[in-house]
């Protein structure tokens, strides 16, 4: 077959060849706890979205939940997991990050979730943040270079405040390590 089916928490997903999924499902159904337990409120997008692994959950705890990536696989595997696991309040598009949140401007976003590759985020995708400016910023980074590169220009910028780190063996016996951040709006 073309794909497999997986079981992480009380959620079911289709995931196809080409699509990414973290490795380590040891952790998968703690990783989603870990990163839900941050989304509350209205509306949440999901970047590098994949499958919507994090979509999904996320969307039981807000109104509306968006998901976006550029692998068109993983896309059409994540429209379906949402039919799969009746979520009729979530959406999925093949498009960039930016491209993604840049329609939400001047709209209240509370959490946008990133999940990037190792290059991490681009620099549109954090100048279309800093416009943007959600409630909550949940960052999972498996490289702490672009990790530190990404929130200190974010950091620096001074509207937000460095909430939590969780640290996440995803890879076990190797110098690999996930990252999980959470960063808050500062109220002015």
């Amino acid at each position: 077959r073309d794909y497999t089916f997986i079981k992480a928490g009380e959620y079911s997903y289709r995931v196809s060849a080409e699509s990414f999924l973290q490795a380590n499902y040891f952790l998968w159904d703690k990783l989603l706890e870990l990163i839900t337990q941050y989304v509350e409120g209205e509306i949440c997008i999901d970047t590098f979205c994949g499958i919507g692994f994090f979509t999904i959950p996320s969307s039981k705890k807000v109104s509306l939940a968006e998901g976006s990536d550029l692998n068109g696989f993983a896309i059409a595997d994540a429209k379906y997991n949402a039919k799969l696991n009746k979520c009729s309040n979530v959406f999925f598009f093949r498009n960039t990050p930016s491209e993604h949140l840049k329609k939400f401007i001047g709209k209240k976003v509370d959490v946008v979730i990133f999940d990037p590759p190792r290059s991490g985020l681009d620099k549109k995708d954090r100048e279309i943040l800093e416009l943007l400016k959600p409630k909550r910023i949940v960052y999972l980074s498996c490289n702490p270079s672009t990790l530190a590169r990404d929130l200190g220009i974010l950091l620096k910028k001074g509207a937000y405040e460095y909430r939590k780190l969780y640290l996440i063996d995803m890879f076990p016996q190797t110098t690999h390590i996930e990252s999980l951040s959470i960063l808050e709006l500062i109220d002015f």
